[in-house]
């Protein structure tokens, strides 16, 4: 095995670059992720008693509360408001 093609500067696989592109994946999946929900926010499609209940599920409460609001909530997005959802998700692509 050749050393120099092996480390960050022999152009061959570097652990360093990998975890770059990974993060930097994970980041604009993240991004992405915050930006349709900031859309569905504000999306007139959605009741907003719907809305609200999911925003609280989107705050810090200590303890499961703030997951079981929002285990018990996508189900009703998935099933009756997937349109929307899909709007957002490509709006937040750019």
């Amino acid at each position: 095995m050749n050393p120099a093609a092996s480390g960050p500067r022999g152009g061959g696989w570097s652990p360093r670059a990998a975890y770059t592109r990974g993060v930097r994946g994970v980041m604009a999946f993240l991004g992405r992720t915050i930006g349709a929900i900031k859309l569905l926010a504000r999306d007139d499609r959605i009741p907003k008693p719907l809305r609200w209940i999911a925003g609280l599920g989107l705050l810090p409460f200590p303890g499961p509360l703030d997951e079981a609001v929002l285990v018990l909530i996508a189900p009703i997005f998935l099933a009756f408001y997937r349109e929307p959802m899909r709007d957002a998700w490509s709006r937040a692509a750019g």
